[in-house]
């Protein structure tokens, strides 16, 4: 009960700042777990790229995604038990693997180690004083586009543990749009706050972009450019 009433009043507090769902049509909802993550199929032809940024242990929405879709899709995640865990994985045609972040310049950032062993969720914007930290390879996302010889995304997954805020300001200046963007935003961090996520809320939607659905935890955001719709 304590559960939905904090997420009855984070909704009701997006809403107040004017971050609601904008559009309502037909979508489909893959994953499982917190890797759950709502697409429009209208907006999708077989052989459409797809980029999913911060796997972890989780590609259930990546493997429905290639199996319902027949998407090209790249994973990607840089921390180390990520990338173990998924150099164990028997991947289908069509979803290939990259040990890289995604950011807003090219380089290495330190990640905060979980404490715990069989956790996943490293961090360079969340850390606790004493936490070990790893220096992973990052890049923008031009950049990686331009190093696997991409021209346009069609999806843009990103689950990247409060490096949203930063990747997605630099997206914008580089000009670069995609059909559908899936993000989950890390707002309540004390690094990033409020007010980051809804100022770069709002300047998406200047870019065009426009919400479709809000999970129940009020953290993962599905958003489509509305020019794909009015083709």
């Amino acid at each position: 009960m304590f559960r939905a009433l904090k997420q009855t009043l984070r909704r009701k507090k997006l809403e107040r700042h004017g971050i609601s769902i904008q559009i309502r049509p037909d979508l489909k909802r893959y994953g499982e777990r917190s890797g759950t993550w709502s697409i429009i199929p209208a907006a999708i032809q077989n052989g459409d790229l797809v980029y999913s940024f911060g796997v972890g242990k989780n590609i259930a929405w990546d493997l429905d995604m290639v199996k319902h879709h027949r998407v090209e899709l790249h994973a990607f995640d840089p921390t180390p038990r990520s990338a173990e865990w998924m150099s164990q994985q028997a991947l289908p045609d069509g979803l290939n693997f990259h040990p890289l972040g995604l950011a807003e310049k090219d380089g290495h950032l330190e990640f905060a180690v979980p404490r715990k062993e069989h956790k996943v969720n490293y961090s360079a914007y969340k850390n606790d004083a004493g936490t070990a930290t790893v220096s992973c390879a990052v890049k923008t996302l031009s950049s990686i586009m331009q190093s696997l010889g991409h021209t346009r995304v069609s999806i843009l997954k990103m689950d990247i543990e409060g490096g949203e805020i930063d990747a997605l300001n630099n997206i914008l200046d580089d000009g670069i749009m995609v059909d559908q963007l899936l993000v989950e935003f890390h707002y309540h961090y004390p690094s990033i706050g409020f007010q980051r996520f809804s100022s770069t809320m709002h300047r998406l939607f200047e870019h065009g972009y426009r919400v479709f659905d809000i999970s129940a935890r009020g953290y993962e955001f599905s958003l489509v450019n509305q020019s794909v719709l009015d083709q």
